[in-house]
């Protein structure tokens, strides 16, 4: 019995140990995977470092050769070629995509810090010199931020004003003329295969404001109160022989002085009552209606 107790304490006390042993294996290997994977982070970093050392080497070497042939813009015209324009362009985007956060996925952050920075830093007469000449920017960016613009001022109130101007300027202009004038401004025959068209007029395919169209112009016309119209026919032709009498309209001017007296009061005339060569106050409604006698 005792050499059996013997025998099964010495069993136990080996299957201690090797659990023991299992566990120290283990906490090594961990122990070993740890430093190995700070052995790799390690040697990633110098790999790094190193790449960098190479960049920074090379950055300095092409900076020094580019102080002696640096980009110019002369006579609308770049002094290098095309060539070194596409390099410079590849390497000045890719710098700025480690600057600005871009990544492979996304060019994003890059080519708005770019465009951000040339419009802050860059002076008022190299951006006009440069997108002057640019393709690119005249024939489709500066289009698509002014047409928006263009058909918001053509649906404004501003021209419709303008255009009651023109049809109003130096007398009444009459359907046939003012429709003449709507196309002679804004539209320009170009001959074709198939014949003559009207053509819009623009700039750089910026279009040139329209006026606005007549059958649009005279319901705003037909809009606008101006008072009350007596025919001459009607009211002052009474007893005279037909041949003297005429046809024609005319305004009340007690009428008129009132909407007049209404629009100097509204302060949209844009004047100031000067009296004496001093300014004065606007007068008042009570006051306009003394001087003309109805009080």
């Amino acid at each position: 019995m005792k050499k059996c107790k013997e025998v099964r304490n010495a069993g136990f006390m080996t299957k201690r140990n090797l659990r023991d042993a299992q566990t120290e294996v283990s906490q090594l290997e961990m122990e070993l995977q740890r430093k190995d994977k700070l052995l790799r982070g390690l040697q990633e970093r110098k790999r790094r470092m190193d790449a960098k050392l190479i960049f920074i080497t090379y950055i300095d070497r092409a900076v020094e050769s580019r102080k002696k042939h640096p980009t110019r813009f002369q006579n609308k015209k770049f002094s290098s070629s095309s060539s070194v324009l596409r390099q410079r362009r590849k390497e000045t985007f890719a710098a700025a995509q480690k600057i600005l956060g871009g990544s492979e996925e996304t060019e994003v952050p890059g080519a708005i810090g770019i465009v951000d920075t040339a419009l802050v830093k860059c002076s008022h007469s190299i951006l006009v010199d440069e997108m002057s000449v640019n393709q690119k920017f005249n024939q489709s960016v500066m289009p698509s931020i002014y047409k928006p613009k263009l058909a918001e001022f053509e649906s404004s109130t501003e021209n419709m004003i303008r255009s009651v101007s023109v049809y109003y300027s130096s007398g009444v202009a009459g359907k046939k003329k003012y429709r003449k004038i709507y196309k002679d401004s804004s539209y320009k025959i170009a001959m074709q295969s198939k014949g003559k068209k009207h053509v819009r007029l623009s700039i750089n395919n910026c279009p040139i404001p329209r006026l606005v169209p007549y059958n649009k112009l005279m319901p705003f016309i037909k809009s606008i109160p101006v008072g009350s119209m007596y025919s001459v026919y009607e009211t002052l032709c009474e007893g005279l022989d037909e041949e003297y009498k005429v046809h024609g309209c005319y305004r009340n001017l007690a009428e008129l002085l009132i909407k007049l007296a209404e629009f100097y009061l509204s302060s949209c005339s844009g004047h100031t009552l000067v009296w004496f060569e001093e300014e004065h106050r606007p007068l008042r409604y009570i006051d306009i209606l003394i001087i003309m006698g109805f009080l």
